[in-house]
Formats: C-alpha cells, sequence, structure tokens
C-alpha cells in the first residue's frame, strides 16, 4: 500500500476514534498510542484505517497516549496496540511498533503482520 496524500487536521486537538466497517469478520479492537496521542497517533491510525477499509477488515481503532495504555487495556482488552515508541508488555496483547507508518518503510510488511494478528 502506498500513501500519496495524507492531510490531518490538528486544530481541533481531539482524540480521532475510527470504526472500519466491511468485510464478515468480527469486529477488532486495536489501541494505537504515542507520547500525546495528537499527533503522530493520529497518523498511524488514519492510515491503518486506510489500510484495513481497503482488506475489508473490520476494526474499532481508539487512539491514546503511552500513559493511558494500562487504563484502555483494563477497560477493553484490545486485539491488538499499535505504539510510536516502547511501551511495557501487556500480557495476551501482541505490540507493534508502528514505525513504518511514519516512514513508509517496511509499511506493507507491517500491515501484513497485522493483518495475520488480526485474522486469529
Amino acid at each position: 500500500m502506498v500513501v500519496k496524500e495524507l492531510k490531518v487536521d490538528f486544530s481541533a486537538r481531539r482524540k480521532t476514534n475510527y470504526i472500519v466497517q466491511g468485510g464478515d469478520n468480527m469486529e477488532k479492537y486495536i489501541l494505537v498510542c504515542c507520547a500525546s496521542s495528537i499527533a503522530t497517533s493520529t497518523i498511524v491510525a488514519t492510515t491503518l484505517k486506510n489500510a484495513l477499509d481497503e482488506k475489508g477488515i473490520k476494526a474499532d481503532i481508539k487512539q491514546c497516549s503511552f500513559a493511558e495504555v494500562s487504563a484502555k487495556v483494563k477497560e477493553r482488552k484490545p486485539d491488538l496496540i499499535l505504539s510510536t515508541g516502547k511501551i511495557s508488555e501487556v500480557e495476551g496483547v501482541p505490540i507493534i511498533v508502528a514505525t513504518s507508518f511514519l516512514t513508509g518503510i517496511g509499511l506493507d510488511s507491517t500491515i501484513s503482520e497485522i493483518e495475520n494478528i488480526l485474522k486469529t
């Protein structure tokens, strides 16, 4: 997948939640986290939403800061966590470092890895 142009409005400074519709599979819950939950996680969540939408994978994508991860996991255990930095392990939840969503290097491979995790 190639991202040609990504426009993100940071003026609202609110967390964005995406629910990707499509396919017959059960909706998966994905947590995307970065330091402040404003800029970087928005880029990752938007790119992920587009990729999953193309593949017909249903996912509820929520954003949070690194500090909020533990509380968010207690509220609802995610099927996957995408992080833009190092976070503590969460028992039973795969964590993928989302650097490729920011650089574009290895993005297709990361999206394939995500797809494989969500299909299990």
